[in-house]
């Protein structure tokens, strides 16, 4: 029998919930949120009727734990009151007595209110107890005796254990509950660029399936929210065919009468070449054509994209009024990319997207700095874009203001369906921007280098050695 967490985004990783009866451990550092994982999950699981207890196995009342976590939006008194959570300390008396102290309190408790969940926060204050009888610590094979009588209990009355841990990723695998419990539920945190991520981890969990691999979480007033780690699927839909316009005619025709549907491009360029504007145009055409378009940027926001393409005749914030174009914004500091595709899947389901614009990788790189799951993680959206029939347009900042171009993550291009590289050229002393398609799946592409200039009228594009008008 599996119960839910009833923490959100948790229970998918699990298929469903933990096994009842089971001993799960949630290890982690200080600060890295198991007691409000193991209250918010027992509070939820109380509002719908279950009996639940939490034991503080720390020199903290149960009131300074209540206010605590009265914080929280999950927090509901009633359900403390009406005795369907209890909030309990075992406390330093009973911990100084030794092993048969803890284990008749535990006990007692169990027989007595007969919970359908425990948690014990935190359990690894069991790696230091002493017998009762003869107030010497314990050997190691008496704790796990000990510890093996403690699960067997919980296990006889049918009932789901959860325990906290304090301890680092790198020491679980050397502490005796690795393998004493039926499951590992690690919470973390890493360093990525100059923020902090949040990350939970299953690492085992006997009897079930999960999904494995880091997902990322983040706490906030509400508790917990963990975000499924976003993973390529194949591609199973019947693709449309057909083409689509960039807003660009005359990009259009060196693409062979505009972008494939349902392909992905990656439009590459040098700081203000102009391939924001150009995805802008993308955009605007999809909306004027009554196709539902999206637009994903982690350096400005609406307004701001709305005032730099407004003297071209493109009122974005007007689309967006009529709910023909959503935005997604997300400071670069602020990304946390589960969540992100999280929010993508949403609003295609909401809308029914045609169009997407992600403006742009680099701002995907500040917050996955490997090369290997970043190129994983727009595969995997470039594959639910295909599934749901959904053009899109991937913006990539090139490091060269001048000379060859240089793509550092060469991978990238490889899984894109076409290439646009915008670059400025010298030629007789005067800088020109070009444009070229590198490659095209599916199409002849006109792969000569063009000219083309941001005037009143939009992007225009001509011959690299025309005459300016």
């Amino acid at each position: 029998m599996k119960l839910k967490t009833h923490i959100d985004g948790f229970d998918e990783i699990l298929k469903g919930g933990l096994l009842k009866p089971s001993a799960v451990l949630v290890a982690g550092p200080a600060g890295s949120g198991k007691t409000t994982f193991c209250l918010q999950s027992l509070f939820n699981a109380a509002k719908n009727g279950e009996s639940c207890i939490f034991i503080s196995m720390l020199v903290e009342s149960p009131s300074m734990i209540i206010r605590n976590m009265s914080q929280y939006s999950f927090f509901d008194n009633s359900v403390i009151e009406s005795g369907n959570l209890r909030i309990l300390s075992i406390g330093a008396g009973i911990i100084e007595k030794g092993d048969f102290a803890i284990f008749e309190f535990i006990n007692d408790v169990i027989h007595k209110y007969k919970p359908s969940r425990v948690a014990i926060d935190p359990i690894t204050i069991l790696d230091h107890i002493t017998s009762t009888f003869d107030e010497k610590e314990l050997q190691y094979s008496q704790k796990r005796s000990f510890v093996i009588n403690l699960f067997s209990e919980f296990e006889e009355w049918n009932t789901m254990l959860v325990m906290t841990g304090e301890m680092s990723e790198n020491s679980i695998a050397n502490s005796p509950w690795a393998y004493m419990v039926d499951g590992i539920i690690i919470l973390g945190q890493e360093y990525c660029a100059s923020n902090i991520r949040r990350y939970l981890n299953v690492t085992k969990m006997r009897g079930t399936d999960f999904s494995n691999g880091k997902h990322g979480f983040k706490m906030t007033s509400d508790g917990i929210t963990v975000f499924p780690r976003f993973m390529p699927v194949p591609v199973t839909s019947d693709i449309e065919s057909g083409n689509v316009s960039t807003g660009v005619n005359d990009l259009d025709e060196m693409l062979g009468n505009g972008l494939l549907q349902t392909s992905a491009t990656m439009i590459a360029s040098s700081a203000g070449c102009g391939k924001t504007m150009l995805s802008l145009q993308f955009i605007a055409n999809g909306v004027l054509n009554k196709e539902p378009c999206l637009m994903i940027s982690f350096e400005d926001n609406l307004k701001e994209l709305a005032k730099s393409v407004s003297g071209f005749g493109l009122d974005l914030e007007q689309y967006h009024t009529e709910d023909l174009l959503r935005h997604i914004y997300y400071p670069q500091g602020e990304i946390c990319p589960d969540e992100l595709a999280i929010h993508i899947k949403k609003i295609i389901d909401e809308i029914g997207v045609k169009r997407i614009l992600i403006d742009s990788i680099s701002g995907l790189k500040n917050v996955i700095p490997d090369p290997k799951q970043l190129e994983t993680y727009i595969f995997s959206l470039i594959k639910y874009f295909k599934n749901n029939n959904i053009t899109s347009i991937f913006t990539y900042e090139l490091p060269e203001i001048l000379g060859d171009v240089k793509i550092p993550d060469s991978s990238l291009p490889f899984i894109m369906d076409s290439t646009i590289i915008m670059k400025n050229i010298e030629i007789d002393g005067q800088i020109k921007k070009s444009i070229f398609v590198l490659k095209m799946r599916g199409s002849k592409a006109d792969n000569a280098i063009k000219e083309f200039i941001i005037s009143d009228r939009g992007f225009e594009i001509r011959d690299l050695f025309a005459e300016s008008d």
